[in-house]
């Protein structure tokens, strides 16, 4: 499943134990997932493209 395909869904449908995507929950599943390290704001600007509203 890519990054863009998980945003669209809700994370528990990647096994991530959170209700919404935030950039911390981003962050663990890209880590887990991935093992990539993005920074919180990288992350910020991938839910933004996704359309999830996120507060600084």
């Amino acid at each position: 499943m890519t990054v863009v395909t998980a945003l669209n869904d809700a994370p528990s449908a990647v096994d991530v134990d959170t209700e919404t995507w935030t950039p911390a929950a981003l962050q663990t599943y890209l880590a887990d997932t991935y093992d990539v390290a993005y920074p919180r704001e990288r992350c910020v600007e991938l839910l933004r493209s996704a359309g999830h509203d996120v507060e600084e």
